[in-house]
């Protein structure tokens, strides 16, 4: 019989808690388990460490909220490194790539159509959606810039 979430969140706590109170998970092994792991929904009061993870299929990750702050660093991707609709209160701080593709970290909102189509051409009405979103926000941030 499977366990509930919560059922499973305090065996956790209780069996894999060390000797600073924290909770463990290091070295979990799912190379051998032919699904995907998921993770989503988790809250924490302190911080949450992620390190070393080797995947060979996709990693994903969105959607987060942290009050602190968010460090990513040494990641070696195979495929694309996609980054879009970060909200940052202070600074977003980007050095050291090495790059052997494109970096496209800028757009124009007349331009936008041909490159989501270059870049998704199965996923237009996404795109048109998102195009809609981003000529919205750029007229807001020009209209903000002219009344300044």
């Amino acid at each position: 019989m499977n366990k509930t979430i919560e059922e499973v969140r305090d065996w956790l706590l209780k069996n894999r808690t060390d000797e600073h109170g924290d909770l463990n998970l290091n070295g979990l092994d799912f190379s051998d388990f032919d699904g995907d792991v998921s993770i989503y929904g988790m809250k924490v009061k302190r911080d949450l460490i992620q390190g070393y993870q080797e995947v060979e299929g996709n990693l994903r990750q969105n959607c987060q909220k942290v009050e602190g702050n968010l460090h990513q660093s040494f990641q070696e991707v195979g495929g694309h490194l996609y980054q879009s609709e970060q909200k940052v209160e202070e600074h977003l701080i980007q050095n050291v790539q090495e790059l052997e593709g494109n970096l496209v970290n800028a757009f124009r909102v007349d331009n936008i159509k041909e490159l989501a189509d270059s870049m998704y051409p199965k996923h237009n009405k996404i795109m048109k959606l998102l195009i809609i979103k981003l000529k919205g926000i750029y007229f807001r941030i020009t209209k903000k810039l002219e009344e300044n």
